[in-house]
């Protein structure tokens, strides 16, 4: 056995030379051979051997040289050692900083050890962005401020294309008691889909959620009433265009004039956009086989919006009527062979 323990001295093989003196019951010169050399495989067998020689203290001790938080921490909640597994759960990872923290919770002790480790569990995991980790973490904690940073990592996904975590980032929120982030994200809701699907019955139905939401924040800085109002207009806004737009199939005259009267707002953008109004206007006037005026309007919105590619607000269908009906070619080629002509159609119908 001597020649054995030499060969593996030379070899630096301390997880033989560990074994091979528990096997021989000399503990305290396996103990200063772990404790020496680091070597984390040879603290791992020794802290097996005191545990289940029920030397919890010196188990811990070991566990925790060779980085098995894990078993460490089971210890150390199996034993009472509540001091000693918060700072073993400082040092691991994510997910037994929370089960140390379900442990303080439910034993009713130590609530501030719980809270840290929680919110240092939850701030691990949001840099690892692992995303279906931070969404159990949170509903396990049940921590207000964690449901919010989980809300808001979120949102940093595209919540756009899921619903999932659309419903997700409302219910966070709710449960965290934060109707005026909340209200903030409904808005964020009601613009995209007025950017990007032009869909202002659902933008409506958001920007209402939002103004329920803003009705209950606690506001500290005096600006909820401006907030209020603010959104109210909003409102007011869209409701008349979505009205109007509804109205059109049984009395189209006046929808058109209730949609002229809603771009003489002041402040018309970013609730109605006047490019969606124009285009509004301009399909109507196509429709009745109006070309002039329908011109006119394509003309007065290309000079409110002249950076804007004007496709996005009117139909194909409309834009090749007006091409057709008004002599007014749109496409590169067709401008090819007129140079003349081609400073006055760029002038008269700027389409990209």
């Amino acid at each position: 056995m001597d020649s054995a323990l030499r060969f593996y001295e030379h070899a630096q093989d301390y997880l033989s030379l560990v074994r091979v003196h528990c096997y021989m019951g000399n503990i305290e010169k396996a103990s200063e051979i772990a404790n020496d050399t680091g070597d984390r495989a040879a603290s791992y067998h020794l802290a097996r051997h005191y545990e289940g020689h029920d030397d919890i203290k010196q188990a811990v001790h070991f566990y925790t040289r060779a980085q098995a938080y894990n078993n460490a921490i089971r210890l150390c909640k199996e034993n009472g050692l509540d001091d000693q597994l918060m700072n073993l759960a400082l040092l691991s990872n994510p997910e037994d900083m929370m089960e140390a923290a379900c442990y303080y919770e439910e034993k009713g002790t130590h609530m501030d050890r719980a809270v840290s480790l929680y919110h240092k569990a939850m701030r691990a995991l949001l840099k690892s962005g692992d995303t279906e980790k931070i969404v159990f973490f949170a509903n396990v904690s049940r921590q207000k401020e964690l449901f919010i940073m989980a809300a808001n990592y979120l949102q940093s996904l595209d919540w756009r294309k899921d619903p999932e975590i659309l419903k997700t980032i409302i219910g966070f929120y709710t449960k965290g008691r934060a109707p005026d982030l909340l209200a903030g994200f409904y808005e964020a809701c009601a613009q995209v889909e007025i950017d990007d699907y032009q869909n202002y019955e659902k933008a409506l139905d958001a920007l209402t959620e939002a103004l329920k939401c803003i009705s209950k924040a606690k506001d500290s800085s005096g600006q909820q009433e401006a907030r209020l109002a603010d959104m109210q207009h909003k409102i007011t806004l869209i409701k008349k265009f979505v009205y109007a737009r509804r109205l059109y199939a049984e009395n189209a005259g006046e929808a058109v004039r209730l949609c002229e009267a809603l771009l003489e707002e002041p402040e018309l953008d970013p609730a109605v956009r006047i490019g969606d109004a124009f285009g509004f206007l301009v399909e109507h006037h196509c429709q009745q086989g109006n070309f002039q005026e329908a011109y006119r309007k394509l003309e007065e919105l290309q000079k409110l919006l002249p950076s804007q590619n004007i496709r996005y607000y009117i139909s194909q269908a409309s834009l090749e009527a007006l091409q057709k009906e008004m002599g007014l070619p749109m496409d590169r080629s067709d401008r090819r062979h007129n140079v003349k002509e081609e400073d006055e159609v760029e002038e008269d119908l700027n389409v990209p």
